[in-house]
């Protein structure tokens, strides 16, 4: 899921610890030559599964409340999670040792702040809304795509799965997901986080209110494995404030004047002095 889908941005220092890279049942190529389902099918069959894509698009929100832990680093920590079905995220993790992590992104301003580092600004969009992203679990039973295809079969802690090749809508990046091939559920999300790839393991699906939804995601990172334990998942919640608006520290970060040095001639042409000009970013 997105928390981390949610979860990566604010994970970020989880993520700084070195350690060596965990290793989660590689997935190898089985039964070659077996006739496989169609991906539209596949898809349809995953939807189903979950709920169907109805209750799926009845979810505006999600508040989930769990652990959180990367086991190879020794680190541990408690984890509320908000998303929209927009993409906006706002998590809050407690770490022992290091405080409370804060971490959003509203589609504009991708941010952290903690009591460690202080407030600290990720990413800033090219253009309105592009930093957003739907949550994994659910684009994996999406109908908006642009192009899926099956591309084989695969194992996943020991059980065979389709491995489908998905072209979300609005966007040119191949995404892959496995799905069980005796449940359909989605059971692996592999995406592109900017310039790290995330490869997302899904299980412990439960029902919660008309779908079925993984309690347990763990992702690999960065040579780091993040496990998220989900105590409890909240639909149509509304989110807080600071899904939405950045706090007025953030905000500051984000949009404040940016000092340029140039070189410029003085009245002796071989003796170059520095002046500042300062040229404001425009908000978005």
């Amino acid at each position: 899921m997105k928390l981390l889908a949610f979860g990566f941005s604010a994970a970020a220092l989880a993520l700084a610890q070195p350690s060596p890279p965990a290793v989660k049942n590689p997935a190898q190529n089985i039964e070659r030559g077996t006739a496989l389902p169609d991906a539209k099918t596949i898809l349809r069959r995953a939807a189903a599964a979950t709920g169907g894509t109805d209750a799926h698009k009845s979810i505006k929100t999600q508040k989930l409340v769990g652990k959180m832990g990367v086991t190879a680093a020794g680190i541990s920590g408690t984890i509320i999670s908000y998303r929209s079905q927009r993409g906006e995220t706002y998590q809050i993790i407690e770490m022992p040792g290091a405080g409370k992590i804060e971490a959003g992104n509203n589609g504009d301003v991708e941010w952290e702040r903690s009591t460690l580092t202080g407030p600290k600004i990720r990413r800033v969009a090219s253009t309105p809304g592009n930093l957003l992203q739907p949550d994994p679990a659910a684009q994996a039973v999406a109908e908006n795509y642009s192009k899926v295809e099956t591309a084989g079969l695969d194992m996943i802690n020991g059980k065979p799965c389709y491995i489908v090749h998905i072209w979300p809508e609005n966007s040119g990046a191949m995404q892959t997901a496995c799905y069980d091939r005796e449940t359909f559920l989605p059971v692996r999300f592999e995406i592109n986080a900017g310039t790290v790839k995330l490869n997302m393991f899904l299980g412990d699906y439960r029902t919660v209110g008309a779908v079925k939804l993984p309690f347990l995601t763990e992702t690999q990172a960065m040579g780091q494995t993040i496990r998220l334990q989900w105590e409890s998942i909240t639909l149509n919640d509304p989110l807080p404030p600071e899904a939405i608006d950045l706090p007025d520290e953030i905000e500051i970060l984000a949009y404040r004047p940016r000092t340029e040095i140039r070189d410029v001639e003085a009245d002796d042409k071989d003796r170059p002095t520095l002046k500042r000009r300062t040229t404001p970013q425009t908000k978005k």
